[in-house]
């Protein structure tokens, strides 16, 4: 009896711990930064914002917002080129992403008037500024 009582007990047991895949919890998956976790439509609207801003703070002429895109194009379809192509060694490729920015950087300023590359180099830093204190947050 002792015997029958301790297998009933001990299949309800495990009939309690058995999970329907219908209602079991996802699996947890790694957590990616911020900026990758957030769906493309969200990116492209801020990137487009930005874009926006960038040009109506510097007061762009038609022709300047022309050259604007295509820098911006160009270096877009490079950076996108290589994260497809990064090698495990992250530093190098953080290296050689800084060096395609500055280059970018360079070819803008060259379209802009001295008062505009002011304005652009206040904007750009004052981002990098926002980058950063955005780091320290996700760290504590």
């Amino acid at each position: 009896m002792l015997l029958l009582g301790l297998t009933l007990a001990f299949s309800f047991a495990l009939q309690a711990q058995t999970v329907d895949p219908a209602t079991a919890p996802e699996p947890q998956l790694r957590v990616e930064p911020e900026m990758r976790a957030r769906p493309d439509a969200d990116r492209r609207a801020d990137a487009k914002a930005q874009r926006e801003e960038m040009i109506a703070k510097l007061n762009l002429s038609e022709d300047q917002i022309v050259q604007f895109d295509a820098i911006n194009k160009s270096y877009r379809a490079q950076t996108r080129e290589l994260r497809q192509n990064n090698s495990t060694d992250r530093r190098a490729v953080g290296e050689q992403m800084r060096a395609l920015r500055d280059a970018q950087q360079e070819e803008i300023k060259a379209i802009l008037s001295p008062e505009q590359v002011t304005i652009f180099e206040a904007e750009v830093a004052a981002r990098k500024a926002d980058r950063r204190s955005q780091r320290r947050r996700t760290k504590e």
